[in-house]
């Protein structure tokens, strides 16, 4: 989604008094932004304000945290989060300097070593 890592957000408690903060990790935030958009739950009350590139590169975070998992659910949901961000955007019109992002170049790394090493075995018996 697009709330930064380790992201400190205040919620009320149940009694009023001061809120506490909670600390979100990668892994949570990556799993929500999947949900998001990948099965659309909640999407019906998020406001939709941004356009398909940036949801690409503000996505991309959430894939690359997903996809250094050696989970067999962590890789699919990072390579169908991947694909469902990607399916969003017209052909052609992802700006070039999408490419010089970081974590957009550490994300095709991890796309390599997932082809490379196949480690989902229906993978394996198909194609890999």
């Amino acid at each position: 989604m697009f709330v930064q890592r380790n992201h400190n957000a205040q919620t009320p408690d149940t009694e009023g008094s001061v809120p506490e903060k909670e600390n979100y990790t990668p892994e949570s935030l990556a799993c929500l932004s999947y949900l998001l958009f990948v099965h659309h739950i909640g999407m019906d009350s998020f406001p939709f304000v941004f356009g398909p590139a940036f949801v690409v590169k503000t996505n991309m975070e959430h894939v690359d945290v997903l996809l250094k998992r050696t989970e067999e659910s962590m890789l699919s949901k990072g390579l169908d989060l991947l694909e469902h961000s990607l399916l969003r955007v017209d052909n052609e019109s992802l700006p070039e300097d999408i490419l010089d992002v970081s974590v957009v170049n550490q994300v095709l790394q991890d796309l390599v070593k997932v082809m490379t090493l196949c480690p989902i075995e229906h993978l394996v018996s198909q194609k890999c």
